[in-house]
């Protein structure tokens, strides 16, 4: 006899009382998987979201403001004494 048929002769074996308290209890089992994997984490993210994106704002925020800052690399790079800089920056505004 294999594990299958063995399962199967103590099913039969069962009342139908008995078969009713297995039943409910492997739902009962498959509803707690179900929240532990599926649900429980997506709602973590869900309850977390809204205050990841505030701080990720404020970082690009933040990184905005550096980048537009005097003497950074983004507003030095088409200095006006860098005649390189100027022909590239005058070919891209005719191309636009």
């Amino acid at each position: 006899m294999n594990f299958s048929e063995q399962l199967r002769a103590r099913w039969a074996a069962l009342a139908m009382r008995e078969r009713q308290m297995v039943g409910g209890a492997i739902a009962l089992v498959a509803l707690a998987l179900l929240w532990w994997i599926a649900l429980a984490p997506a709602l973590r993210t869900l309850a977390a979201a809204p205050a990841e994106h505030a701080q990720l704002d404020a970082q690009l925020q933040q990184m905005a403001t550096l980048q537009n800052r005097p003497g950074s690399p983004a507003t030095m790079r088409c200095a006006p004494s860098r005649p390189r800089c100027a022909k590239a920056s005058a070919s891209t505004t005719h191309n636009s």
